[in-house]
């Protein structure tokens, strides 16, 4: 039995069977019809037969899995544009920071623990400031970086992992419930377009607040599902056709879950995004368009209203 991730309820209503070019399996995208909630479901054998489900075949493209495993390895952003992005939400992070008085709050903490001398905590944890979970190509702690801002990291792909390794940024492959056992917690914590891959949103927010400090920041971005572009595109939006894509958020279901895990309504506010910028390299590659090694790689900005930006305060 389907059932909705966010309410749990069973009454659904199916808005696009989904055609998976790497895969035998079927894909469907549901719509709960009690918080209008919109999830994709890979569906078992079972739920194929309960369903009534005709499945041709079970031979798996291997030419399209290879064409999408070099999407996944491109670099798909315009370094310096995507630079200006993340600058923006350092700018948001700072300024939220500085009227909270939390950066403050944060060092009278730790002049009283060495005043204690508790020699025996690590009070690296404090000085930990911002946690950035799924960190990608970097883009963000490349930024944090350069603004000398303490941070971590966290990603678990592996490639991608050793390479920010490699540059010599605060990367590491750990989860959100060793770092709650290692009790650590951060004035600031970023999920840029991660929500849209967890299949149990309100566990994973629960554990985000939980490592979220008092008066601190949560900012997320997610593809924005009640865009004009997927209304015109339909089934065929590129969102809903990566594979590991599980949620698909509107304004209204992402506060929902928000709530859910425990936020309070009154400090979650849910904007448009701020439009990034692809290379049309990685544009044609994604389309399977691309055959040629050499392109003009011009840049091409995202849909304007694409995207989703929440901003909620921990208290």
């Amino acid at each position: 039995m389907i059932k909705c991730p966010l309410c749990q309820q069973t009454k659904l209503k199916t808005l696009y069977p989904l055609n998976d070019k790497t895969s035998s399996q079927k894909k469907k995208i549901f719509q709960c019809q009690n918080d209008n909630l919109v999830f994709a479901k890979t569906l078992t054998s079972k739920e194929k037969k309960e369903g009534k489900e005709k499945v041709k075949g079970n031979e798996i493209n291997k030419e399209a899995e290879k064409e999408q495993e070099k999407v996944k390895d491109l670099y798909p952003y315009h370094p310096l544009l995507i630079k200006t992005y993340f600058n923006n939400k350092l700018t948001t992070i700072n300024t939220h920071l500085i009227q909270t008085n939390i950066t403050k709050d944060c060092q009278n903490k730790k002049g009283n623990q060495k005043k204690n001398k508790s020699k025996n905590k690590d009070n690296s944890k404090q000085t930990l400031k911002v946690l950035d979970i799924g960190s990608g190509w970097g883009d963000f702690l490349k930024v944090l970086e350069a603004a000398k801002t303490p941070y971590l990291g966290l990603e678990n792909d592996r490639q991608k992992l050793k390479k920010l390794q490699q540059q010599g940024l605060n990367c590491q492959d750990k989860t959100l419930t060793q770092l709650i056992k290692e009790k650590q917690t951060f004035a600031a914590i970023t999920c840029f377009q991660v929500v849209e891959h967890i299949k149990n949103p309100v566990s994973f927010l629960k554990e985000v607040k939980q490592l979220l400090k008092e008066k601190g920041i949560l900012i997320l971005t997610t593809p924005n599902h009640n865009s004009p572009l997927r209304k015109l595109k339909k089934a065929k939006w590129s969102v809903y056709n990566y594979p590991d894509h599980h949620l698909f958020f509107s304004k209204e279901t992402l506060k929902q879950t928000l709530i859910k895990a425990g936020f309070k309504e009154k400090n979650i506010i849910v904007k448009l995004d701020q439009p990034r910028f692809f290379s049309l390299n990685y544009i044609l590659k994604r389309l399977g368009k691309l055959e040629r090694k050499k392109v003009i790689n011009l840049t091409i900005p995202t849909d304007p209203f694409g995207d989703l930006s929440a901003m909620i305060t921990n208290s």
